[in-house]
């Protein structure tokens, strides 16, 4: 969750790349304008308001437990 704390009235946008083992189909939006969605990223767009708010949700892969050689 990302939340404008201080701003001037200027435009922009918000870009969250997200790395890692995320679950393919996972990513939700709970809140925020959003302009584009894949698999690992994420682009809000803001006006520069105190109070915009983006937020998104995803589901973690489980990891692989190490395999030992013996």
């Amino acid at each position: 969750e990302a939340l404008v704390v201080e701003g001037k009235g200027g435009a922009g946008t918000w870009r969250f790349e997200l790395a890692g083992n995320i679950e393919p189909g996972s990513l939700r939006i709970d809140a925020g304008e959003v302009l584009m969605v894949t698999d690992g990223t994420v682009v809000f767009r803001v006006g520069g308001r105190v109070g915009e708010r983006a937020a998104f949700r995803f589901r973690a892969r489980a990891r692989e437990a190490p395999s030992v050689v013996r």
